[in-house]
């Protein structure tokens, strides 16, 4: 059966991951929430787009 590469590098990635919180996943959990948090932290701007014309497109007939 053929394997792909990069599938197993991210299975092999995420055993590594997980067993530095010897496979608690309370504590990845609570790991990855300080994570999200620390990105939520960090200043984006805003970017708002003008809404497209439904008219535009070509319907159907």
């Amino acid at each position: 059966m053929w394997t792909d590469p990069i599938v197993d590098e991210l299975h092999h990635r995420r055993r590594e991951h997980a067993a530095r919180f010897a496979f608690d996943t309370h504590l990845l959990f609570l790991e990855l929430k300080k994570l999200d948090e620390s990105a939520s932290a960090v200043e984006a701007e805003v970017v708002s787009l003008p809404a497209k014309r439904l008219d535009t497109f070509k319907q159907a007939a």
